[in-house]
């Protein structure tokens, strides 16, 4: 082996030869686990996620279990700035959801990063319909912080749109969700908005 054929080897095989070995060790130990191991890692690391479920969605015959694919591959690809190949698989999953009962939080996830990417790409309109799907749905969840951060989604949404009155009852609806809740945090965001919207 040439000096040239080792390094080549180094570099291209041993790298594909470990992700496809720890790929196949986490796919065995079931889905769940396996989505949950990328999903920790799908914001450092976009691109290995998406090659990673790139190599194993077709493994994946039950549409449940895609849903979850999709929805992190959508991810992988908006935090790498592809925004057509995450509207394609945020769709899909949304498409996956519509034959299920979804749980609040799956079905606010889907369509609150369907609406950041249109709000990342300009599209307003786009991100206020799919910002107000999400408050709808979140108003099904008893946990009010579901509702809070699409409360304040869509007041900072109706803001941008200079629906000025709009927002405001959004941003007072957050902030007495996160008073009542005696939720610190959320109420320092939602202050935090509510004084951008003021300057």
């Amino acid at each position: 082996m040439t000096r040239f054929s080792y390094l080549v080897f180094v570099r291209k095989i041993v790298p594909s030869f470990i992700l496809f070995f720890f790929t196949g060790i986490l796919f065995s130990q079931g889905t769940n686990s396996f989505i949950s191991a990328l999903e920790a890692r799908v914001d450092q690391n976009p691109d290995s996620v998406k090659q990673i479920l790139t190599q194993n969605l077709f493994k994946y015959d039950d549409p449940r279990k895609q849903i979850g694919v999709h929805h992190l591959l959508g991810q992988a690809y908006k935090n790498l700035g592809e925004f057509d190949s995450a509207l394609y698989h945020l769709n899909r999953e949304d498409s996956l959801l519509q034959h299920y009962t979804p749980t609040v939080e799956t079905a606010v996830n889907n369509q609150s990063l369907l609406a950041d990417i249109y709000y990342q790409n300009g599209n307003l309109v786009k991100a206020d319909e799919y910002y107000q799907k999400t408050l709808k749905i979140s108003r099904k969840s008893s946990d009010y912080k579901i509702k809070c951060e699409a409360l304040l989604d869509c007041g900072w949404i109706a803001r941008e749109q200079g629906r000025h009155a709009e927002a405001l009852d959004y941003y007072f609806e957050a902030i007495s969700l996160a008073e009542i809740n005696k939720d610190e945090t959320l109420l320092a965001n939602a202050y935090a908005k509510l004084v951008l919207f003021i300057m």
